[in-house]
């Protein structure tokens, strides 16, 4: 729905304001903004509050939360990738610089827990490269390929590319995955692209469509060699567990984490009860959503009915 924009409940008869939020979900899925009620369904997640006051807060929440369908990812990852381009915006020939930055670069997505390209990486990544007019041979190159380029003094800029980046956990795992190379001579010898960070031959990109500040000040400190470029930052404001945002109407706020404590208990959430890294987020990228969002948004055990239904 788009982040909190001040609508007070106080005030507000309790049928006329459930409607015009719902209303408004019904006006978002019908021109496309959202994915369907398949997916996305606020009426049945609110059917898990039944007292009035738990409702008004639930609404809040609803009201709170945003959903970044596949355009507007795409558009921000753009944005992302554009502002790279600024670093040559001074020089004499800034589309020939541009053309030779691209044409030393290489454009993948971060790997995942299982060794493979995260979720939704190699779509975007593709659409990305296509953009950039990035050759075939320089798209979702495998982080193997990566470090033995740069063990072998080869010139490349390296362009992870991401749809949200929360705690940066994925990305830093990325960077210390352990990869056999064959060193000639030397044989088999384990090597992680952190360990070629900071070398001339080698500058490495990462590229979110979304990312918390929470993560861009984590990897500034410390990977400072890395240079980070999101084309969208959630901040505090996005955090429902912050209650100095302006996520929570005046006359709702002292009484909000009791009403996610509660929720969590009568859902039997007992994992990451405030997101993972407690980040607090009301917030769907694309076809799932993260887990610094708030679990009570995905849960579906002990009958609690989802607002956004996670991809297996």
């Amino acid at each position: 729905m788009g982040a909190h924009q001040g609508m007070t409940v106080s005030g507000t008869p309790y049928l006329r304001h459930k409607a015009a939020v719902i209303a408004r979900c019904d006006l978002f899925d019908l021109i496309g903004l959202w994915p369907g009620s398949s997916k996305l369904d606020p009426e049945g997640w609110l059917s898990n509050f039944d007292d009035r006051d738990d409702l008004d807060y639930a609404l809040a929440l609803l009201e709170g939360f945003t959903y970044y369908n596949p355009e507007l990812t795409l558009s921000n990852l753009a944005a992302a990738i554009r502002k790279l381009g600024r670093a040559f915006s001074d020089r004499t020939n800034t589309g020939a610089c541009w053309a030779a930055f691209l044409a030393t670069s290489v454009v993948t997505p971060v790997v995942g827990e299982h060794d493979d390209f995260a979720s939704s990486g190699p779509t975007l990544s593709r659409l990305v490269a296509v953009t950039l007019n990035i050759v075939e041979r320089r798209q979702l190159v495998p982080l193997p390929a990566i470090i033995q380029a740069a063990e072998n003094g080869i010139q490349q800029n390296v362009l992870f590319v991401d749809d949200f980046a929360g705690s940066g956990d994925q990305f830093i795992h990325t960077l210390q995955r352990d990869v056999d190379l064959d060193l000639q001579n030397l044989g088999l010898r384990r090597r992680r692209l952190e360990h070629y960070l900071g070398l001339p031959t080698l500058r490495v990109y990462y590229c979110p469509a979304y990312a918390t500040q929470h993560c861009l000040d984590r990897l500034a400190k410390e990977f400072p060699a890395v240079t980070v470029s999101p084309g969208g930052v959630l901040s505090s404001r996005h955090d429902a567990t912050d209650l100095t945002s302006s996520f929570w109407p005046d006359e709702l706020r002292a009484g909000a984490i009791e009403f996610i404590d509660t929720t969590n208990r009568r859902a039997g959430i007992t994992e990451h009860p405030y997101g993972f890294k407690k980040l607090g987020l009301a917030i769907a990228v694309n076809d799932n959503i993260p887990d610094a969002s708030l679990p009570l948004f995905y849960h579906k055990e002990n009958g609690w009915k989802p607002l956004f239904s996670r991809s297996v």
